[in-house]
């Protein structure tokens, strides 16, 4: 890392910089371990928080993470059914970025209710049950099914979503 800060317009910014390298081997005709392959990969940051080498390694952590989370994220709302490609308003950039707003609440709300236990469950005692087919039937629902004010309004319950917690 660079020790002294960088200055952009009014922002104090710290440079992080990490190489990572991953190596694979195999069995050698003579029993030892030989170098089949090793890849190295730069990775690069920009933070706010001063760098020194108590926090150097959880800011790299971070970042790696920050990445990972963003990256999977516009990739399944790319191509997993969001359409975030798709120009929804060529003349309105306001309406486009409406438009991402509720993308992200509606993605946000999927994943919190793929990750409940109601739907873990669902999907545990069906395994031929997918996600995909989940939304089907429930969007088939929306669709068909009369939902009557009178049901909406007595129905005081607070309701709860309990997150199935990660395998790992």
């Amino acid at each position: 890392w660079i020790s002294s800060p960088l200055k952009y317009q009014s922002h104090t910014l710290h440079w992080l910089s990490c190489t990572e390298t991953q190596s694979q081997y195999c069995k050698a005709p003579d029993g030892s371990r030989q170098l089949k392959q090793k890849n190295i990969t730069r990775f690069v940051w920009l933070t706010s928080i001063p760098p020194d080498k108590e926090n150097v390694h959880k800011i790299a952590e971070g970042g790696r993470l920050r990445w990972s989370i963003e990256n999977e994220g516009f990739n399944t709302q790319k191509n997993n059914g969001y359409a975030l490609g798709h120009l929804f308003s060529r003349s309105s950039f306001t309406s486009y970025k409406n438009y991402y707003q509720c993308l992200q609440v509606a993605h946000t709300i999927n994943q919190i209710t793929e990750h409940s236990h109601a739907v873990s469950d669902l999907l545990e005692q069906d395994k031929t049950l997918t996600i995909k087919h989940l939304w089907k039937l429930l969007n088939a629902c929306l669709l068909f099914v009369a939902i009557q004010t009178e049901d909406t309004a007595s129905n005081k319950k607070i309701g709860q979503v309990r997150l199935r917690k990660r395998k790992r």
